[in-house]
Order: structure tokens, then C-alpha cells, then sequence
């Protein structure tokens, strides 16, 4: 990828496009363009008030490699790994939590002594509790703005909002290669993730048809709540990416119904769980407008544009049942042959 300053790169439409090409330079075959995606829109939801968290759907060989590809994109200390057992890693995280892109490859371990370690996340705080062989515990926490990756499926029973998991059907065996970025790239990434994290921190105005998305969301199947925590702070991830194709100064956030389309895409049902649950975007685009009105965006895994449509309702014209038919004074359909016994009856 050339080098693209930071103003062209602020006349961009198609951001997606520029990522895809910096994701293939450090080594992410095409195969792990999608979910790469994923892990990079995560990673900058790390500067909003509540941050996105993503579970792999087990310990994979290509998870590890995977995030510390995408880490290329973002300033160096960015990313940093926590595993249970590491006293090292909790104490580094706990030393700086805010606005890291926090890897977790398992949730449990034992220990040499023979204790254990596990860790959890909820809400913002990070929790590392450690047992003994007799069962004593110890629980320690630290409390940040921070997203979060799992290297593992969230443990059974946990309800976890604003979490995203892979699905198992989308895991590949493509490897990684061990490309890097330039020093030049390497350089404008780092400007960019700079200028995201700043617009992360503006204010978020929320249209007032949000209501009507929820509750589409609600309606679509009682279950589906659940989804509203993660599926709303993923459209606001998705307004402060695509916010940057603007070359002027935004005072706010204004997540539009082409940001929202473009989170339905972004995160498909083929990739992930909660995705099915998420609101139809042409339906949504029904709600919120008038027949004729249109709109579109690009697909920000495919740089396909999408387009939407408010198509007026068909229109229901009076069938005209046969040629011996008159209409009344009241609008009705009258066979002629009725029209007769009334002359008659007259």
C-alpha cells in the first residue's frame, strides 16, 4: 500500500478498501480478510465509552497470529495479551487499561503449585480470581476503557453484553504469512489510528428512530434483546470509521442509516452468532422513511455497494368483474341484471 497522507486519506469513501490492502501486507491471506475486519473494527472501539469484545470459537493456531497482525495497524502498545496464569501480563495491563486492545488466549490455567487462575470480563473491569488447592480464593480486578479478544468461546452460563463470537463454521486453516508493513505504512497507520481514536472521544448523538431499531429488534424475536448492547456500540464503531471519509472537522458523531446498513454487513450471519439476530437494514430503512426515498453504502467487506429502497405499497385497484357491471351511486359494482329487477320492481 503507498503512502497516503492523512488528508487524502480524509477524502476517502471507501475506507475498507485501504484496510483490506494493509491487512494483505502483514501477511493475512484472503481467506481471513472478514474476520481481520473484525478484529481491527473492535480494536477501534477500544476509545468509545464501552468498547466491543470478540470470542474465537476455540483456541485456534491462527487467533494469536491473527490479532498480532492486525496490532501492526494500531500504535505500538496497543495490544496487549492477559493470560490467567501471567503475573507479568496482569500487572503491565493493570498498570495502563484504558484504550488497549486487551487479548486474552484462554480463560483458565492451573498453576504450578497447583491452584488455578481464571479470568473474567464484565462491563468494563477485567477480573483474575486465584484459587488454592484447598479452594481459597483470591479475586484482584482492574477497571478500564478497553475491547477485548478471546481466544475462547465465553464460558456456558456467562451473559456477557456488547460480546460478538465467531462462529465455528467460519474458522479457516489459511496461515498467516510473517509480512510487515514498511516503515512508511507503518507510519500511516499509526497517524490513522491517532485520528480515530480522537473522534472516538466526540460526543455520540443518537437519531431519534434508534427506538424503532430496538424495537425491531425486540419484535423480530423475544430473545433477541440481548443483541442491542453489542449491535448499537457496533454502529456507533462503524459511524467513527466511516466518519473519516469527511475532509472537515467534526465536532460529534452522527451515526446515519448508511452507518447502521453498514454494520448489518460488516458483521454477516455467515460469521457471526449474534448476527442473526441484528436488525434488517432494508426494514429499518422502511420505518425511517418515506416511499421513493432511497440510499446506499458500500459493503465495507466487499466494497459492493448496497443499495436501499423505500418502495411504495402496491396498489390495490378495484377488480372489474365483467363487462354487464355498473357502479352505483354508492361506489358498488351492480350486474345489470340486478338493474333489471330493480326497473321491474319499480
Amino acid at each position: 500500500m503507498k503512502k497516503i497522507s492523512r488528508l487524502e486519506f480524509q477524502g476517502i469513501v471507501d475506507f475498507f478498501t485501504h484496510l483490506r490492502s494493509a491487512l494483505h501486507s502483514v501477511g493475512v491471506p484472503p481467506e481471513l480478510f472478514d474476520i481481520a475486519t473484525g478484529i481491527y473494527i473492535v480494536g477501534i472501539s477500544r476509545s468509545l465509552t464501552y468498547p466491543l469484545r470478540l470470542a474465537f470459537p476455540r483456541i485456534k493456531q491462527t487467533t494469536g497470529p491473527l490479532v498480532a497482525a492486525v496490532a501492526q495497524l494500531f500504535k505500538p502498545g496497543t495490544v496487549v495479551t492477559v493470560d490467567p496464569g501471567n503475573q507479568k501480563d496482569w500487572d503491565d495491563f493493570a498498570d495502563s487499561p484504558d484504550e488497549k486492545l486487551l487479548y486474552i488466549p484462554r480463560w483458565a490455567t492451573t498453576l504450578p503449585n497447583g491452584g488455578y487462575a481464571y479470568l473474567d470480563v464484565k462491563k468494563n473491569t477485567l477480573i483474575r480470581v486465584l484459587g488454592t488447592e484447598k479452594g481459597e480464593e483470591t479475586t484482584v480486578a482492574v477497571t478500564g476503557h478497553f475491547a477485548c479478544i478471546a481466544g475462547e468461546p465465553l464460558p456456558l452460563g456467562w451473559a456477557r453484553p456488547r460480546w460478538l463470537s465467531i462462529k465455528p463454521s467460519a474458522t479457516s486453516k489459511a496461515e498467516l504469512s510473517s509480512s510487515r508493513l514498511t516503515p512508511a505504512q507503518k507510519a500511516t497507520w499509526h497517524e490513522i489510528d491517532s485520528l480515530l481514536r480522537s473522534i472516538g472521544e466526540l460526543p455520540v448523538t443518537i437519531p431519534r428512530w434508534q427506538q424503532l431499531v430496538i424495537e425491531h429488534i425486540c419484535e423480530t424475536n423475544k430473545r433477541a434483546g440481548y443483541v442491542v448492547p453489542v449491535f448499537l456500540q457496533a454502529w456507533r464503531t462503524l459511524a467513527v470509521l466511516r466518519s473519516f471519509r469527511y475532509d472537515h472537522q467534526l465536532d460529534k458523531i452522527k451515526p446515519s442509516f448508511a452507518d447502521l446498513a453498514a454494520t448489518t454487513l460488516a458483521f454477516p450471519t455467515k460469521l457471526y452468532g449474534e448476527a442473526s439476530r441484528f436488525p434488517s437494514a432494508q426494514k429499518v430503512f422502511d420505518l425511517i422513511t418515506r416511499p421513493g426515498e432511497s440510499d446506499g453504502v458500500q459493503n465495507p467487506l466487499t466494497s459492493k455497494g448496497k443499495r436501499y429502497r423505500h418502495k411504495p405499497a402496491p396498489l390495490k385497484l378495484q377488480p372489474i368483474i365483467g363487462l354487464n357491471a355498473n357502479y352505483d351511486d354508492f361506489g358498488g359494482l351492480v350486474h345489470r341484471r340486478d338493474l333489471v329487477q330493480i326497473r321491474d320492481a319499480l
